[in-house]
């Protein structure tokens, strides 16, 4: 539920964001914990997908590799976001006015951080594992190749696109969440086909 709406974008920079945060910090807690288990319980799959397009060479294995370097990114952004709101915001609640400053500038280098891990771990896991997987399928027999071609639309918006916009100061707001649509289909249809796999019908697969 978070992935698909996410609750408003915190600035830990910001006295009022923390100081609302000091309040109702607890209740994001656990989205937050749930956000954090996703990119760990997700890793699996991508030995999953890289295994199902292993006929389509290296470029399926570079994809999985690639996409375990982006979410070791997004686990430790999660991991970050999650102590800040669970610490820092109830310590700014409780902190005396001339401490405030100095809680501030922590949450403004912990915002950039997060913006740092944020666009290295969707680079990774977007824009080169993405891209790398849209190669793969197309390449296997037996794998739907409009999953490849839907692959490009989170790869080259999320992964490339998007990290340039908010470089030039462009909104990115709609154009991020139509291709997170995009994924979602993605991602479905790959869970379908890896459920339906089956080892004897890869095999023959090959071999044709």
């Amino acid at each position: 539920m978070r992935g698909l709406l996410p609750p408003p974008a915190f600035d830990f920079g910001d006295s009022q964001h923390l100081q609302r945060l000091a309040v109702e910090y607890d209740r994001h807690l656990l989205p937050l914990a749930l956000s954090l288990l996703s990119p760990v319980l997700v890793m699996p799959a991508g030995v999953a997908i890289a295994y199902v397009l292993r006929p389509a060479g290296w470029v399926a294995p570079f994809g999985a590799v690639m996409f375990f370097i982006g979410m070791i990114f997004v686990v430790l952004l999660d991991v970050l976001e999650l102590i800040t709101i669970a610490r820092l915001a109830p310590a700014f609640g409780t902190a005396p006015d001339f401490a405030r400053p100095s809680i501030l500038a922590v949450g403004a280098a912990v915002d950039t951080a997060i913006d740092v891990l944020g666009y290295i771990g969707h680079f990774f896991s977007f824009g080169l594992a993405q891209l790398a997987f849209a190669f793969a399928i197309v390449a296997t027999p037996g794998v739907p190749n409009w999953l490849g071609w839907m692959s490009l639309a989170p790869a080259l918006v999320i992964g490339w696109l998007v990290p340039l916009m908010v470089l030039f100061g462009a909104p990115v707001g709609a154009l991020t969440g139509i291709a997170i649509l995009f994924f979602l289909v993605w991602l479905i249809g790959m869970a379908v086909v890896l459920w339906r796999w089956r080892p004897l019908e890869a095999a023959s697969g090959v071999e044709e």
